[in-house]
């Protein structure tokens, strides 16, 4: 099961752009986007990259379950000043790194382990 088109929605309401917009933002049409978000269609991997890079995703994350925290996300935007580009919060990549980085040190105890 495929969470993209919930996610690219969640990203693109987030940052106050319509399907038009967004579409433009990765060279897709607004039917594309539309046809995601409605699940009639899925991407090419090339689209998926574009995506990922712009909102500093990895793939996996766009396809594979509701991207986290965002409903916080979007509360904290209400309160920071708004820019001329989308945006995601300071906060949440901080919070990605850190929970990124106890990933890494998890892997990496289990490899010594194995030693």
């Amino acid at each position: 099961m495929s969470f993209f088109g919930k996610n690219i929605k969640k990203l693109r309401v987030l940052n106050s752009l319509s399907q038009q917009e967004f579409g433009k933002l990765f060279d897709l049409s607004r039917a594309s986007i539309g046809s995601y978000e409605e699940e009639r269609a899925d991407p090419k991997i090339d689209a998926l990259i574009k995506i990922a890079k712009h909102f500093k995703l990895n793939i996996h994350e766009l396809l594979t379950g509701e991207l986290y925290g965002l409903e916080k996300i979007k509360e904290e935007l209400k309160e920071e000043p708004q820019s001329q580009s989308p945006i995601i919060p300071k906060s949440y990549l901080e919070d990605r790194v850190e929970n990124l980085e106890a990933k890494l040190e998890k892997i990496e105890n289990l490899l010594n382990q194995s030693k």
